[in-house]
């Protein structure tokens, strides 16, 4: 989850409270501060990764996710990247691969955002990528981004 706009830390825990009503939260990263990823913005960033268990498809979880994005304000508008209330993204699903047109697990960009990888290597230390088989430590490793996300929480 990623905001950059309003009450960053009251944005993730409104959505980790959103999200619980329709998935059980095993747990939660630390927070961490990053500027804005793929686009120029004066607001720096808040995430946090959630490992999260769901019945439900997931395509019927991500579209979830997204209500829980609208109902906290996020506006989609064309063109990319812009500054947001929340973003929500399913990063990984156990060794799940998939690519629909409504979601693709792993995450594409997973590997290219340290923003992410922190986080989630947080949550899941020995995950290795399905499709790439590498592991969090190498993904860092080999990950271009030159930001490092800054803990704060």
């Amino acid at each position: 989850m990623g905001t950059n706009l309003g009450d960053k830390n009251g944005n993730l825990e409104r959505a980790r409270n959103e999200l619980a009503k329709d998935c059980k939260v095993v747990s939660i990263s630390a927070i961490y501060e990053t500027p804005s990823w793929g686009y120029e913005s004066n607001e720096t960033f808040y995430n946090q990764a959630l490992d999260c268990t769901f019945d439900d498809s997931p395509n019927d979880f991500i579209n979830k996710c997204l209500n829980v994005e609208k109902r906290l304000g996020r506006y989609r508008g064309e063109g990319g990247y812009s500054d947001r209330t929340m973003d929500i993204d399913i990063l990984a699903i156990e060794n799940v691969v998939m690519d629909s047109e409504e979601l693709i697990i792993p995450h594409p960009r997973l590997h290219l955002r340290k923003f992410a990888l922190i986080p989630f290597q947080e949550l899941w230390p020995n995950w290795i990528h399905p499709v790439s088989n590498l592991s969090m430590d190498v993904m860092l490793e080999r990950c271009d981004d030159e930001v490092v996300p800054n803990r704060i929480i």
